[in-house]
């Protein structure tokens, strides 16, 4: 219909951060977005993207796997398991410091080659996210 039509061929990154449960809203939302007509891109984690595909959705994986970190650091999976969140993010903080200038790298090379026209972010990646599209001039959701 009329909404289909208005609705090809732009270009949506959504770009989500952390395990399935943080992903999979995004496969949904992904998928009627692609029903609507949008290209859809979804930019995740590592682990994530062949689920995602199962889907039939287009993703790449600029951030590393959650999943392994909860199941390697005894730490971090008891910090999650008992539901301290502050103690969960500190702990996750200080993994990034060594990720983040890696994973922001393949973010922007992956904003590049898609070029999107609408970027839509979860939570967990909001700031670096609404850093991108503000210095390329794009509308950010944070979803």
């Amino acid at each position: 219909g009329v909404a289909v039509a208005r609705s090809a061929g732009q270009r949506l990154m959504l770009v989500t951060r952390g395990t399935r449960g943080d992903a999979q809203p995004l496969v949904a939302l992904g998928l009627s977005l692609q029903a609507a007509g949008f290209a859809v891109r979804i930019v995740a984690n590592t682990n994530l993207v062949p689920m995602m595909q199962s889907f039939g959705l287009d993703a790449v994986g600029v951030f590393a796997d959650l999943e392994k970190r909860l199941r390697e650091d005894p730490a971090l999976r008891d910090a999650m398991a008992k539901g301290e969140l502050l103690k969960s993010a500190q702990l996750v903080k200080e993994q990034d410091k060594h990720c983040f200038p890696g994973e922001f790298t393949s973010l922007v090379q992956a904003f590049s080659a898609w070029e999107p026209q609408l970027l839509i972010a979860t939570s967990l990646c909001t700031f670096e996210v609404q850093a991108l599209a503000a210095a390329r001039e794009i509308p950010c959701i944070s979803a």
